[in-house]
């Protein structure tokens, strides 16, 4: 007999939940007249990405009660930006306030591009939050990601990473799509000086990270990238202990 462990059983919980949140979204959608009543269903349905998770004012107070909260965690793969579009960027808008918690290493500069096309859109649309909460990290692309929020907010210990655009299984920076990142950076608001600081000590130009945390981007490097810093306290609702009953 095969014994189900705990965390597969969190695991085959969220799928289905993200899938009942996912089914409910289109139901409401027609109800309203969101999607229209032809709208063509012949197309393939697009999976939801495995790191992202769905979460409401119930689940998290510190949104707005009329807001939708967006958890990712992972690389900035393919299906992402195709879930966030579907999701986010209706007509007319399904939500306001939109909050996109993030905790990624990046993704393929390929791909960023396409993600911050669609971010770009949702910011134009809705009130757009973004956020890296502690503990979390946000290197490489996710900063350019990150970026596309009006409102980003970001843990003291939160962890930032920079380093240069490569090509796949290399660690040598690639000097065109460096630029190009570096760009997209300074193109969304990053100060041109915490730039220029990256080329200056070789940070983008040779193997290696960059590492910094919140509060050093934040407080010391003025780096244009987080606009509110958040508490490192991240309370939790009490959970008492199981008390085992022999018998």
């Amino acid at each position: 007999m095969h014994l189900v462990t705990l965390e597969n059983t969190m695991f085959e919980f969220n799928r289905r939940f993200q899938r009942f949140w996912l089914i409910l979204a289109v139901l409401l959608q027609l109800r309203s007249g969101i999607l229209p009543a032809d709208a063509d269903t012949s197309q393939p349905v697009i999976p939801l990405h495995p790191g992202l998770r769905l979460f409401t004012h119930e689940q998290d107070p510190s949104i707005k009660s009329d807001a939708i909260g967006l958890r990712f965690r992972g690389p900035l793969t393919y299906p992402l930006a195709e879930n966030l579009r579907d999701l986010l960027l209706q007509t007319p808008p399904a939500y306001k306030h939109v909050v996109l918690e993030l905790d990624s290493e990046g993704g393929e500069l390929s791909y960023l591009l396409k993600l911050i096309e669609v971010l770009g859109q949702v910011r134009q649309k809705t009130e757009f939050t973004t956020r890296v909460m502690g503990g979390g990290i946000c290197a490489s692309g996710c900063v350019a990601a990150f970026m596309q929020g009006q409102k980003r907010k970001a843990s003291g210990a939160s962890v930032w990473v920079f380093h240069g655009a490569c090509s796949a299984y290399s660690n040598i920076p690639d000097t065109s799509a460096t630029e190009l990142y570096l760009n997209l950076l300074e193109k969304a608001g990053v100060n041109s000086d915490f730039l220029c600081r990256l080329r200056d000590q070789h940070y983008v130009s040779r193997p290696g990270n960059y590492f910094l945390s919140g509060y050093e981007l934040f407080k010391i490097q003025d780096a244009g990238i987080i606009t509110e810093l958040l508490p490192s306290w991240q309370p939790e609702d009490p959970v008492l202990p199981r008390v085992f009953v022999p018998r």
